[in-house]
């Protein structure tokens, strides 16, 4: 609540802020100078970016796994032209859907097949073709 009453005034200061180039002269005084200065050494936006994102951040864990089969695009896409290079294939048995990754050296397996024979029965490649 605090933060958002201080980022409230500080846009409300920007209010008095004077385009110079816009109205072709500087207006003299100390009031405009100062809040210049002002508005320039307190970057109160950046700030206020950094403490709630600090404050709303999700924890961190470090026993994460990271899954690429040394795949760099793995999963990234499903086109028939990319099968080869994201190491994927979508397989359909019974109306549902199913994910097959492919080892890296065995990544033309579905290439000229259209059915595949395994632990769950006869499923259908599906062969998707992204049209821009």
């Amino acid at each position: 609540m605090l933060l958002d009453n201080a980022l409230y005034a500080y846009r409300m200061l920007k209010w008095f802020k004077v385009d110079t180039s816009k109205l072709g002269f500087v207006p003299e005084g100390e009031f405009y100078p100062s809040l210049d200065q002002l508005l320039q050494d307190y970057p109160l936006p950046k700030w206020y970016d950094m403490i709630r994102n600090y404050l709303t951040r999700k924890t961190y864990s470090q026993a994460k796994l990271k899954l690429n089969f040394d795949c760099s695009t793995l999963l990234n896409g499903r086109d028939k032209n990319k099968e080869i290079q994201n190491l994927s294939v979508i397989l359909r048995k019974d109306g549902k859907f199913y994910l097959a990754i492919m080892k890296k050296d065995q990544n033309k397996f579905f290439e000229n097949s259209a059915l595949y024979e395994g632990n769950l029965g006869t499923m259908e490649k599906m062969d998707y073709k992204l049209l821009p």
